[in-house]
């Protein structure tokens, strides 16, 4: 049985009439959109996304063009973490008024997203050859009946993904590549160092965005592009020494 049918073997198996998608806009996702929407008519399809600074131009080109294509409902949604740099100050200032709230979990994003729309069971496009810690999750979970969770591509390599994803013409994904930073995924335009960087150098105006909610953010780039001046110049920092005087008993 090739990966395609098993997969869409998966799917049917829960035998619910509509699904909810984690859209994150990368290639797994996109993968797990497509094989959903060749089970279920585009009405009983809504996906999520989860952000950290909401309606990044070079995100929302592929999340708009996968609407489009696919014609699903599609929910913003903040990113769980999201509350907890805003609590802990990541890059910015702390939010006193959350210091005495907990942490929240994917499982709280889950939960609101069930009950906003109504769908029980949910994809999710992970697969075992991401880690040994995806595998062990994966095994014998790919479809999940009691957290009502199927992950229709569990079984998928690599290689399979961006074959097929060529096969169907799919959009071009944006590069989140520079010459010193190579992030995973698109979901990785977080408030991180890297991600920045990529940014800044790529997409300026997102760059901008991300620092209206993250601004110490750019006192680290500008850190960053310090070393990497000071390391092409070969400019190299003062040794000082201190000289100490031994006396002669």
């Amino acid at each position: 049985m090739s990966v395609l049918s098993d997969s869409l073997n998966m799917i049917r198996s829960t035998k619910t009439e509509k699904i909810i998608i984690a859209l994150s806009g990368g290639k797994d996702s996109i993968l797990t959109l497509d094989l959903c929407a060749q089970v279920f008519p585009p009405e009983n399809i809504e996906c999520f996304f989860m952000y950290f600074v909401k309606h990044l131009d070079c995100i929302d080109r592929v999340l708009n063009y996968l609407v489009d294509r696919y014609k699903v409902k599609l929910h913003y949604v903040p990113h769980f973490l999201l509350a907890n740099f805003y609590k802990h100050g990541v890059y910015r200032p702390k939010v006193i008024s959350l210091m005495d709230t907990a942490d929240t979990r994917i499982q709280d994003i889950k939960t609101y997203i069930r009950d906003l729309t109504g769908i029980e069971w949910m994809a999710f496009g992970l697969k075992k050859c991401d880690g040994i810690h995806r595998a062990l999750q994966l095994k014998g979970h790919e479809v999940d009946f009691k957290m009502k969770t199927v992950y229709p591509i569990a079984n998928w390599k690599h290689y399979e993904v961006v074959n097929y994803l060529k096969m169907i013409k799919m959009i071009e994904l944006p590069v989140f590549t520079t010459k010193k930073n190579k992030l995973k995924a698109m979901t990785e335009a977080a408030p991180t160092l890297e991600s920045a960087l990529c940014l800044k150098q790529l997409y300026p105006s997102d760059y901008q965005k991300m620092l209206e909610k993250f601004p110490f953010l750019e006192a680290a780039v500008k850190r960053e592009e310090f070393k990497e001046e000071r390391n092409r110049d070969n400019i190299r920092e003062p040794e000082f020494i201190q000289e100490i005087e031994v006396s002669e008993i």
